[in-house]
């Protein structure tokens, strides 16, 4: 789901999590996306309104691995296409 917009990563986390399913699924999901908490970090208000089911995911309930630093890759453009991109999961509880 890279580059997906924000309202698709909060479906899918309201669709998975425990307040939502049954039964909490969102240990069985392995995402490779956008990093879920630099929307936590970044931004203003209107936008963290419109994605309440992210704001209020535990960050430390979040497991990511993030790919080397490519930032050279793109140095001469000056243009980072996957800086937040990563592998995450979620702890079970």
């Amino acid at each position: 789901m890279p580059h997906a917009p924000k309202t698709l990563y909060e479906r899918l986390v309201s669709q998975n999590g425990p307040s939502r399913a049954a039964i909490d699924t969102l240990g069985l999901i392995l995402l490779l996306g956008n990093d879920l908490s630099s929307y936590q970090k970044l931004m203003v208000q209107d936008e963290k309104d419109s994605i309440p089911v992210l704001m209020q995911l535990d960050p430390s309930a979040i497991r990511a691995l993030h790919p080397p630093d490519l930032t050279q890759l793109n140095h001469d453009t000056g243009v980072y296409f996957f800086n937040e991109t990563c592998f995450q999961w979620f702890k079970k509880p």
